[in-house]
């Protein structure tokens, strides 16, 4: 009788052990695949920590920004890319340094809509503005601007399974001043980690780790500045498997930067600032 139950016990083993492994081999092929006409609301909060060192004194700041997004497709291609209209429900900062200690509302870019064109990846191939604004100084400052408001996760362009890693980079660019603008490389390798449910959403949690590389040049209040950095960033996301939509992603960036301004003072600023940002897919 001990004999049978244990040959019993020993194939729900085996059979469990197979199940795990063929769990583990299922390969996936994630694309974005949207409904046209349907909005999809998302939800970020970040906060930035920033020093930066001016005529020998440190100066300290930390912001809280949290901008409610809308995305509407609009076009849906045969070779699978997407166009949608992005646009700004509500945007507000609080800030905090020596100076000021308030919160700032930009109603000068709620519904302000921008056009992209996203690869079935989830690439940028056209980015467009729609509606325009005027420069707003305070934004800036806060680091609020429109390029940043909606970054889509690029997903990996070939079948993956659990532990499989590939390579990513990722430019990204952000306009600073008139006719200015900030490029950042993000450069890294992500891991497929495991399934996940999350509500209603069955998903795949994507890890990653990489660096960053800045550049950029623009003017401010009549001085030309010139921008370099480097840094790390780290994050994980689930993506919803029937959509490719990232339900919930965290992410952590640091940099290092030097900031070099002509015109009527020249100086060098150098400075470090991190950046911890929360997005969540809102319920309809």
């Amino acid at each position: 009788m001990r004999t049978g139950i244990s040959a019993a016990l020993l194939l729900l083993a085996a059979g469990a052990l197979a199940l795990q492994t063929a769990a583990a081999q299922e390969q996936f092929t994630l694309t974005y695949k949207l409904a046209k006409d349907h909005p999809y609301r998302f939800r970020d909060t970040t906060v930035v920590t920033s020093s930066q060192e001016m005529m020998g004194q440190e100066m300290k700041s930390t912001s809280t920004i949290v901008t409610t997004m809308r995305v509407v497709p609009t076009e849906l291609r045969p070779d699978g890319s997407t166009v949608a209209e992005v646009s700004a429900e509500g945007i507000s900062a609080s800030v905090r340094n020596a100076r000021m200690d308030t919160t700032i509302t930009f109603p000068d870019l709620v519904g302000k809509r921008s056009r992209v064109t996203l690869s079935k990846t989830g690439e940028t191939l056209r980015h467009e503005v729609m509606d325009t604004v005027k420069q707003n100084t305070m934004a800036m400052a806060a680091g609020v601007g429109r390029q940043e408001m909606m970054r889509f996760q690029v997903l990996p362009d070939k079948p993956v399974k659990v532990g499989d890693k590939w390579k990513t980079v990722k430019p990204d660019t952000t306009g600073m001043g008139p006719g200015g603008q900030v490029i950042t490389v993000a450069s890294g390798e992500s891991t497929l980690l495991g399934r996940e449910t999350h509500g209603k959403y069955e998903c795949l949690k994507i890890g990653y780790a990489g660096t960053l590389t800045l550049t950029g040049k623009g003017s401010m209040n009549g001085m030309e500045f010139y921008l370099e950095g480097n840094g790390k960033t780290t994050g994980t996301y689930l993506v919803d498997i029937a959509t490719g939509l990232a339900i919930v992603a965290d992410s952590k960036n640091s940099v290092e930067t030097t900031v070099a301004l002509t015109g009527q003072q020249n100086m060098t600023i150098p400075g470090s600032q991190s950046a911890v940002t929360h997005r969540l897919l809102l319920e309809e």
